[in-house]
C-alpha cells in the first residue's frame, strides 16, 4: 500500500513515576506521546493509510499486598489516536482489577 515511501519520522516522549506509599501499597502514574509521519512518494491507493499518526496514552494504578504471596492491583488506561484519516481515529478507556498469588 505504501510503495515508494522513503522514510518515516517517529517522535516519542514517555514519562512515568512510581511511588511506594507503605511496605504494602505502591502506585504508579505514566503517560506517553508519539507521532509518526510517513515521507516519500504518493500512495498506490490514496486514502487507505494515514500519512500522520499521533498517539497519546495516560495510565495509573495501585497495588496492595494481601499477605505474603498475594496482591490486588487496579489499573486505568486512556489512549487516543489522531490521524489525517478519520477512519483511524479512536479513543479507548480500560479499567482492570487483578488478583495475583504465587506458591
Amino acid at each position: 500500500i505504501r510503495q515508494g515511501v522513503g522514510f518515516a519520522v517517529d517522535d516519542q516522549v514517555a514519562l512515568s513515576a512510581n511511588y511506594t506509599v507503605s511496605s504494602r501499597i505502591s502506585a504508579y502514574l505514566g503517560g506517553s506521546w508519539s507521532q509518526q509521519k510517513f515521507q516519500g512518494d504518493a500512495l498506490v491507493l490514496p486514502g487507505v493509510a494515514p500519512d500522520r499518526v499521533e498517539l497519546k496514552n495516560a495510565n495509573a494504578g495501585v497495588s496492595v499486598k494481601l499477605g505474603r504471596n498475594s496482591a490486588l492491583s487496579a489499573d486505568v488506561n486512556h489512549e487516543e489516536s489522531s490521524t489525517d484519516l478519520a477512519l483511524f481515529n479512536f479513543k479507548s478507556d480500560r479499567v482492570s482489577l487483578t488478583i495475583s498469588t504465587s506458591f
